[in-house]
């Protein structure tokens, strides 16, 4: 019976050690730079050290052109934009940014919405994370949040399973600039024109009641973007909140809740003396040409709105600072 435990003990090793070397191996491949402008391996490989950096959601990902925005203000600028992640899960990307970049930003600028400030118990297109889950960045996130981040902690291979496809997808396109798009410095612009037929069925939302328990709702959040001034003042980074363009046939939509966050947003500024700009009523918001949906500028919109975002830097900011 003991040599049957054993020689079980020791397959059981054998397939471990096999699965582990395999998850290994993944890890390493997916991690690499060559993966269309792979911004997580440029932030844990200290590679990105720019004087301004924007971190938000998908509005900040696809609104903000560095390449427009260090050409007009002469300061190297990167986009930490991440897409359907508030700011409790986005921590794991200004954490990693922080802590592995001897050079912290001059500038900080945070595209605050409505959901930025929010809170999130899942992770968000999580197979973006699966080469970094042995990052403490990440775990001390995710161990909140994922309900499998024990297992895959602990079982190798576990945590790419039904991502067959994405990890085909991403190991094929390594050094494969031609599908990259316009991918620059975490910029992931849309270059694609308004969809009526998406504006009609969302338009029927605009009547729906709002929930009124924003204090709640928000409470998290508000925690966590305290946080990040707290550091930014201990570090002398300067930081500037902005509510980049929407539709303005949108703003009816859940407007109480949009009102509580501006006036949140307010409070915070003016308790920190930070700058608060906000673009809801900009006359991009009137061009629906220069949208793909309700919320998020295409390429030309981006563009736009970078130059803006520019000029605004460099007449309220640096200038005063220089």
């Amino acid at each position: 019976m003991r040599k049957f435990l054993v020689k079980i003990f020791k397959t059981f090793l054998l397939l471990y050690l096999i699965l582990y070397s395999i998850q290994f191996t993944l890890d390493i491949a997916l991690d690499n730079d060559a993966i269309c402008d792979n911004v997580w391996h440029k932030i844990f490989n200290g590679k990105i050290n720019s004087e301004i950096v924007i971190i938000g959601n998908s509005k900040a990902e696809a609104h903000y052109n560095p390449g427009i925005i260090e050409d007009l203000t002469k300061h190297s600028t990167y986009n930490l934009g991440v897409s359907g992640t508030p700011l409790n899960i986005l921590k794991i990307r200004w954490q990693s940014y922080i802590n592995n970049n001897n050079k912290l930003p001059k500038l900080l600028i945070i595209d605050v919405d409505n959901n930025i400030l929010g809170t999130s118990n899942s992770l968000f297109e999580k197979f973006q994370y699966l080469p970094y889950t042995s990052k403490k960045e990440y775990q001390n996130v995710a161990k909140y949040v994922d309900e499998d981040y024990y297992y895959e902690k602990l079982i190798p291979m576990y945590k790419y399973r039904g991502y067959e496809m994405q990890v085909f997808n991403k190991l094929k396109a390594i050094g494969n600039t031609n599908d990259c798009g316009h991918i620059y410095k975490g910029f992931k612009p849309h270059d694609k024109l308004w969809d009526e037929n998406n504006w009609a069925i969302f338009s029927k939302r605009l009547l729906n009641k709002d929930k009124m328990d924003f204090q709640n709702i928000y409470k998290k959040g508000i925690e966590e973007l305290n946080g990040i001034i707290l550091f930014c003042k201990k570090n002398k980074i300067q930081v500037c909140f902005i509510r980049s363009p929407k539709y303005y046939k949108a703003n009816n939509y859940r407007k109480k809740r949009s009102d509580y966050v501006d006036s949140v947003l307010s409070e915070i500024a003016l308790k920190n003396k930070i700058r608060y700009i906000n673009f809801f009523k900009d006359t991009l918001t009137y061009d629906k040409t220069k949208f793909y949906d309700k919320s998020h500028l295409n390429l030309e919109g981006a563009n736009i709105f970078s130059n803006k975002v520019a000029d605004y830097i460099n007449n309220m900011i640096f200038d005063k600072r220089n």
